[in-house]
């Protein structure tokens, strides 16, 4: 361990930096507590040797002291000076989630949640989760707005962080009184602060089809025609043809299975069964049209398993397995009926883009005023 003498002797400002000198600072006593170089509960000297010692304004480093103790990174206290915050007195940061995480289907949901977790923890915070909070009277709900409850009582949060749909509500309005971000789907009646880029997984998705001779390209769908994303994902299919100066198929290249069909009795449930039954009765469709598909892109990965298996039963030996591109997050696999390669998500740099968001919005740092869109990439195709 090097001493603590010698650590801030070693502060240097960047004249070429445009981070004004009260954010310099606070940056690299940053980096020497997340690395150790000062060790929680030591204790920094008064503002006014620090001042002297690096040759900078005292209301620089009360500025810095301010930022720093705002991220609970230090505690300040009357008379006995500033201290590395001790693991045992963090501030928190909550993460509620809208679904329950032991359901199938919310895979997505307990992956990003646990990078979440990862990620509060990397910053220095705790992490306290509370799941199925969109289930209005489901008893997991109860028991974690109880659980809440109790931690806004006992825990100093510095935000929260939100989930799924649906889970804002007048029983936890005390939550609003400390910042939030959101992540979910952008439509104009809600405002997220981050979302995977709807835009680019249909543009490369189809990219990547085009790219491999496929033309009879079909877009499978589950948005709402007036969700953001759901419209950006329309012109990503399109710029893709556009770009290969090839027209858009107008048979059946886009499809909403919220739309195409009124549900079968079979597909009434949500998933991979209702897409199943929804893409049985798109393809009655399409051979009455004469038409079948050389590639397909699917939004959802749950999804996917059903129509992929209706894709599957109605293969004959004229009739070839299209190209699959699926939507999907990493560390989240489906078995599918055919091979499919996924458009990949990284949980990992949707929950750093949330954490970072909420922690500039805690200390009043300048953001985005717009959704930041986190890309992702594409796997080839696998079983």
């Amino acid at each position: 361990m090097i001493p603590q003498s010698s650590i801030l002797r070693n502060l240097k400002l960047s004249e070429s930096s445009a981070a004004p000198d009260h954010v310099q600072i606070a940056r690299q006593i940053e980096q020497w507590i997340r690395v150790g170089q000062l060790r929680e509960g030591e204790r920094l000297p008064p503002t006014n040797i620090l001042a002297k010692q690096w040759r900078i304004h005292n209301g620089q480093i009360q500025r810095s002291m301010e930022i720093l103790t705002k991220k609970g990174l230090l505690q300040r206290f009357p008379r006995r000076g500033t201290f590395v915050t001790s693991k045992s007195i963090r501030p928190s940061i909550g993460i509620l989630v809208g679904p329950n995480l032991l359901a199938e289907e919310t895979h997505f949901y307990r992956v990003l949640s646990e990078a979440l977790k990862e990620q509060v923890t990397a910053h220095r915070y705790n992490a306290r989760l509370y799941g199925s909070m969109s289930y209005q009277k489901s008893l997991d709900r109860k028991r974690s707005l109880e659980d809440l409850a109790y931690d806004l009582e006992h825990q100093r949060f510095i935000g929260f962080v939100i989930i799924g749909r649906g889970v804002i509500s007048g029983s936890i309005k005390p939550i609003f009184e400390h910042p939030t971000v959101l992540f979910g789907t952008p439509s104009p009646k809600t405002a997220v602060d981050v979302a995977y880029d709807a835009y680019d997984f249909a543009f490369q998705s189809v990219r990547w089809l085009l790219d491999r001779g496929a033309r009879k390209v079909t877009f499978i769908d589950n948005g709402v025609d007036e969700d953001t994303s759901y419209q950006l994902r329309r012109k990503g299919h399109c710029d893709a043809f556009t770009e290969k100066n090839l027209k858009v198929p107008k048979d059946s290249s886009l499809i909403n299975l919220r739309t195409a069909f009124p549900p079968t009795e079979d597909a009434r449930p949500k998933g991979d069964r209702f897409a199943f039954g929804v893409t049985q009765n798109v393809i009655a469709r399409w051979n009455e049209q004469g038409y079948w598909p050389d590639g397909i892109v699917i939004n959802d990965d749950i999804n996917a398993r059903g129509v992929i298996v209706a894709i599957r039963n109605a293969l004959t030996p004229r009739r070839k397995p299209p190209l699959i591109v699926v939507l999907t997050t990493e560390g989240v696999d489906h078995f599918y009926a055919l091979p499919a390669a996924r458009y990949q998500v990284d949980a990992n740099r949707l929950a750093d883009a949330l954490i970072q968001r909420l922690i500039a919005r805690a200390i009043g740092e300048p953001e985005p005023a717009d959704v930041q869109m986190v890309p992702g990439t594409i796997v080839d195709s696998y079983q």
